[in-house]
């Protein structure tokens, strides 16, 4: 095996805490992302997918955990920018990732 976990993180992004690595991997999740700030309505995960269409929507839940009502770990349709992977675990062979 080549590495353990595998951090992705997009150009345009800034990370402000030098621990968050570290706390993503102590979550031991498949994939776990840290929520971004954006200082608007917009974030880097949906909470609910619309079971018609497909598209991906705001929850019920999305505003209490963007505005940290609801502070946890939280399982969400999607997730995009930063994510960090985890390739020791034995559900690793159910992941994929689409490149586009």
């Amino acid at each position: 095996m080549w590495c353990d976990y595998l951090f992705f993180i997009d150009s345009d992004n800034i990370i402000l805490y030098g621990d968050i690595l570290l706390k993503l991997i102590r979550r031991n999740k498949l994939v776990v992302s840290p929520m971004l700030e954006t200082g608007s309505a917009f974030s880097n995960y949906w909470s609910a997918q619309n079971h018609d269409t497909g598209y991906y929507e705001r929850g019920d839940d999305y505003y209490d955990i963007k505005e940290y009502s609801n502070v946890s770990v939280h399982e969400v349709y999607m997730t995009h920018y930063d994510m960090t992977h985890q390739f020791r675990s034995q559900f690793r062979f159910q992941l994929f990732i689409r490149v586009i």
